[in-house]
């Protein structure tokens, strides 16, 4: 691809050339510069000034080659543009010029694509089908039927050239664009009629062999993904009527009709067989046939430099595996499926990431595996039918624009599954087809049926009341306008009166677009507050009740901010004066945490890489110097990923502890290096500790702390 910039600098530098009298004026560099300008313009598809120039490139040409080169290429541009007529004439002077093989070639075959009826075509049909017989072009068949199917379609015999596309694509064997024009053509001949399936096939062929700089690539890839959707859906409608009609049957008509199955998978497992033992047999006769005169020819020379073996090998490779286009992956028909490494694991596995059940296509429990035989599968396979139905109408409604099936598809949803679970939405579309088609009648029927059938839902509620959209409206703007005055009272820092709106406004719109931002309001009101816990545990539930959702994502990064961090905020929280809701809160952990009784133990906790083993030799220090006769022990553990546990133990009760608190407290140094912000020290007693090390709640335990060791 070449940018715009890549052009503009490149006509400037063209023009330069041409207004420069320093540079020659003779034949050789008038049609250099003037097949630099055609290509120039070639390129940007600007094919009229391309002619131009190459024309003149073509007068002052005086190499045999070149003019059949500019000949050809003149005939492919009026071809580009549609002027047959041209093209034709330039062609057959390019076959008058005598070219090689395969350029005399091409220019007879483009006469004969170039055919838009009249008189004339028995004589390029005939001279086509002798071009078949002809054994150097075996390897150009596919252009040649692909040439006789566009003669017999300009004469409006289609039965006849889609006869000759499917040879085309058939007999291409080393020319993948030759087939993937020839399936595009019979794609796009079903599609008009419109055979949606039968098209989609053809399409995604088409899709899998072209490259991707084909003009309209991306409209044949989405044209492809849009087929193959419908297809896939409908699919599934067939495959689970089957499933159920097989499972309404009784046991003896049910093995019947398996072993039928099983039959015909065996047969058809025994022809397949024949046929490879056959081509096997023709493949040894053939070397048997070939390896006497080639050993007489072989002599010593080297494999490569001898002409004889080479053409063994190249026959025994076209045998075995026909003519194949020189690429990475060339024994794959399927290039995506290589580049993709997930389509083939993606075929192996269900919706769930587990594996497919493997069974023997030719056992009984191959066939009875998927049959929906109780109350419970079949519900779910009705419920596969009604979503695959949906799918298929809206395919045909907002991919393919074919509003008459996608009529057909919703209505049969709604008779088929009259109180389903898509078919409101499938009658709404059939409202909204009707009134983009202006169908007043239809559009009127639509709407009763919603109206009638579906009283209490949005959809009635709309079509009934004429300003209902407008009273949602102005509801919307009203609770838009309580957002965002709650959002600035706390922006302001007034976070009590920001909370209590918050609380108000979250029973009142509950359920509605704004109860997640107000929830999200009160959340951050508590963390402003320092009530470090209930902002954990606010924005927790955020995280659970809207799931992927933006708010959702902003939670979950201060839930991470937040545990890597726990330890220091929850060290420098105190409680503001006057909120008593924070002291209220901190008491009311008691249902955490019990009441302190019994054995205690002290822990420092500090964060992950402080220098532990040093703090650990410190406390152990300390220990021997002043609690020699308690036998206390000393460990070291991590609470979460980001805070470690140093554990001093054991002591009889409150008391005990609380002594050697205060004692650790007038010790200067005692924590080395790590800052007094960054660590917390506390007791706890065993069961609170149990639950401590459970739950993992540092803000919750320290809070417990203040409330019932130091007050």
């Amino acid at each position: 691809m070449h940018s715009s910039c890549e052009f503009l600098s490149a006509e400037d530098r063209l023009r330069s050339l041409s207004a420069n009298r320093k540079y020659p004026k003779d034949k050789y560099f008038s049609h250099l510069l003037q097949s630099t300008w055609a290509s120039y313009y070639y390129k940007q598809n600007q094919y009229e000034p391309a002619i131009k120039h190459l024309k003149q490139a073509l007068d002052n040409a005086s190499d045999k080659a070149q003019k059949q080169r500019y000949t050809y290429l003149l005939a492919q541009l009026y071809q580009k543009q549609k002027q047959f007529t041209e093209s034709n004439k330039y062609f057959k002077r390019v076959i008058k010029l005598n070219p090689n093989y395969e350029m005399s070639f091409n220019a007879k075959v483009n006469l004969a694509s170039n055919f838009q009826g009249g008189k004339g075509s028995q004589d390029l049909i005939k001279a086509l089908n002798k071009m078949t017989r002809d054994e150097k072009n075996t390897e150009f068949l596919d252009q040649i039927y692909y040439a006789l199917g566009n003669i017999e379609q300009s004469k409006g015999d289609m039965d006849k050239a889609i006869g000759y596309y499917q040879l085309s694509a058939q007999k291409s064997v080393s020319n993948n664009h030759q087939k993937g024009l020839s399936y595009l053509v019979l794609a796009d001949h079903f599609f008009a009629k419109p055979n949606y399936t039968l098209s989609q096939a053809y399409y995604d062929s088409a899709y899998n062999a072209l490259d991707e700089d084909y003009p309209s690539y991306k409209d044949l890839e989405i044209k492809t993904q849009n087929l193959n959707k419908l297809v896939e859906n409908l699919n599934i409608v067939s495959h689970q009527d089957s499933l159920q009609r097989i499972a309404a049957m009784n046991s003896k008509e049910r093995d019947a009709l398996i072993a039928e199955l099983i039959k015909r998978v065996r047969d058809e497992e025994e022809r397949l067989k024949s046929e490879e033992q056959e081509g096997r047999d023709r493949f040894s006769q053939f070397q048997r046939s070939q390896r006497g005169g080639m050993n007489q020819d072989q002599g010593g020379s080297w494999y490569f430099y001898n002409q004889a073996s080479l053409s063994q090998g190249l026959a025994e490779f076209s045998m075995r595996w026909g003519r194949r286009k020189l690429e990475d992956n060339w024994r794959r028909s399927n290039k995506r499926e290589v580049l993709d490494p997930n389509a083939q694991m993606a075929q192996s596995q269900d919706t769930t990431g587990m594996p497919l059940k493997i069974l023997d296509n030719k056992s009984r429990e191959f066939y009875l595996q998927d049959l929906p035989t109780n109350d419970s599968l079949m519900a779910i396979s009705h419920k596969l039918i009604q979503e695959a139905m949906f799918k298929v109408g809206e395919v045909y409604e907002k991919d393919l624009k074919d509003y008459p099936e996608a009529i057909k598809a919703y209505e049969e949803l709604g008779i088929r599954y009259p109180k389903g679970e898509y078919t409101l939405q499938g009658y709404y579309n059939l409202y909204q087809i009707s009134r983009f088609l202006q169908k007043p009648s239809d559009e009127e029927k639509y709407k009763q049926i919603i109206i009638s059938r579906f009283p209490t839902s949005a959809y009635a509620l709309m079509l009934s009341n004429p300003s209902y959209v407008q009273n949602l409206e102005k509801e919307d703007k009203e609770r838009e306008a309580y957002y965002q005055n709650t959002f600035n009272l706390f922006s302001k820092g007034d976070f009590a009166q920001a909370s209590k709106l918050a609380t108000e406004g979250i029973e009142k719109y509950k359920g509605t677009d704004v109860e997640s931002k107000l929830k999200f309001i009160k959340a951050q009101c508590m963390g402003s507050r320092g009530d470090i816990s209930g902002y954990k545990i606010a924005l927790t539930e955020i995280v659970d009740n809207y799931p992927n959702t933006e708010i959702a994502i902003s939670a979950t990064d201060i839930i991470r901010f937040i545990e890597q961090r726990e330890l220091q905020l929850a060290t420098v929280q105190k409680t503001p004066e006057g909120d008593s809701q924070v002291a209220e809160q901190e008491m009311s952990i008691s249902d955490i945490f019990v009441k302190p009784d019994g054995e205690h133990l002290f822990l420092a906790l500090v964060p992950k890489g402080s220098p532990i083993n040093q703090l650990r030799f410190n406390l152990v220090s300390f220990n021997v110097d002043n609690f020699i006769d308690a036998n206390l022990t000393v460990s070291i553990s991590e609470l979460t990923d980001f805070v470690s546990v140093i554990a001093i133990e054991k002591f009889k009760n409150k008391d005990e502890a609380m002594e050697y608190y205060n004692a650790i407290g007038k010790e200067e140094g005692i924590m080395g290096a790590v800052k007094p912000e960054d660590y917390s020290l506390v007791v706890i007693s065993r069961n609170n500790y149990n639950q401590f090390l459970k739950d993992k709640a540092i803000a919750d335990y320290l809070g417990f702390f203040r409330a019932n060791y130091l007050k």
